[in-house]
């Protein structure tokens, strides 16, 4: 009798311990901005979002627009930085939280955007999204021409 009601709280023990475990690490995965949708166009309206949606640019067409949809579980207000990058060849990497910083304000779901000019060398180049400890979020390829 004694070996069952042993075994009965060792089990219930293993199912708690468990679950929180599980809970935890999906806490843990709740507590990050997350992008749902990242792309690049040539205008931006605020009603309507991104107009023109293009991945090439002409060196002279003046502003490019990255538009930046995201989630955010936990619903705090945070930061993120958009850096835009020309070396395309290496994966984008986490690293220093640079960049045009963006205020995501508290609510579940955001839409922003960040622009930058045209007026750069011909060639391949990256919008890079990383939240403010410089975690790598997306990023969206883009060629001026």
């Amino acid at each position: 009798m004694k070996t069952r009601l042993f075994a009965s709280i060792v089990t219930a023990l293993a199912l708690t311990v468990s679950l929180a475990l599980g809970q935890r690490s999906l806490a843990q995965d709740e507590t990050t901005l997350n992008v749902t949708e990242i792309v690049t166009a040539r205008g931006y309206e605020r009603a309507t979002g991104p107009v023109d949606l293009t991945t090439s640019f002409a060196h002279d067409s003046g502003n490019l627009f990255v538009i930046i949809r995201l989630a955010n579980p936990t619903g705090a207000e945070s930061d993120i930085h958009v850096s835009f990058e020309s070396d395309v060849g290496e994966p984008a990497a986490t690293g220093t939280a640079g960049g045009l910083a963006l205020h995501v304000p508290a609510g579940r779901r955001y839409r922003t955007f960040a622009r930058a000019t045209t007026n750069r060398p011909a060639g391949a180049y990256r919008a890079v999204v990383r939240d403010d400890e410089g975690a790598l979020l997306s990023s969206v390829d883009f060629t001026i021409e």
